[in-house]
């Protein structure tokens, strides 16, 4: 997901359902202002990326130049946030989180 957001490119996401929401979660932009993005919520793998590869094959179909333009404030911004946003931290903050979580559960069981 690095590669594209770096690029400032558009993406569509094949990958396991709520992937979409946790980018959002962590601050990104994803392309719902251009394609259908309820894949995301779609249980069943083959189901959920045959729908991504539908708007894929919708995205080839529009005109660029339109598509370019609804894209150009949100590549920015995904690629602003990729470079302002300090990772290590963050994933540091996630991890810690994830045992102090474990270790509340385990003292109350």
């Amino acid at each position: 997901t690095a590669k594209p957001i770096i690029a400032r490119r558009l993406f569509v996401i094949i990958a396991g359902q709520g992937y979409l929401r946790k980018l959002k979660e962590l601050g990104f932009q994803t392309f719902d202002n251009v394609i259908d993005e309820s894949y995301d919520l779609e249980p069943d793998h083959k189901t959920r990326w045959a729908m991504a590869c539908e708007q894929i094959r919708y995205l080839c179909d529009q005109p660029q130049e339109e598509i370019l333009a609804k894209i150009k404030p949100i590549v920015e911004h995904n690629y602003d946030l990729m470079w302002s946003t300090d990772w290590r931290n963050t994933l540091d903050q996630q991890v810690l989180e994830k045992i102090k979580n474990s270790l509340e559960n385990f003292i109350d069981n």
